[in-house]
């Protein structure tokens, strides 16, 4: 079970960093900066009708896999 706190600390890490670009970058580009990354990080766990890139258990709750439709 070693492997449940690094996955929550790869989820804070991953939540921060977002926070973070996003603070920054959104008195630059506002609303279209947030959907292009939308895009792009959702575009990744979708690629290929569903087979995510990364790590099955890697992936996120807002990543819906739509092959199991």
């Amino acid at each position: 079970m070693v492997f449940i706190p690094i996955y929550l600390d790869l989820i804070q890490l991953f939540t921060l960093a977002t926070t973070l670009l996003f603070r920054i970058f959104w008195n630059f580009s506002g609303s279209m900066l947030l959907a292009l990354v939308w895009l792009v990080v959702c575009g990744s766990c979708l690629d290929g009708g569903g087979r995510s890139s990364l790590p099955r258990r890697w992936s996120f709750g807002w990543c819906f896999d739509v092959s199991s439709g």
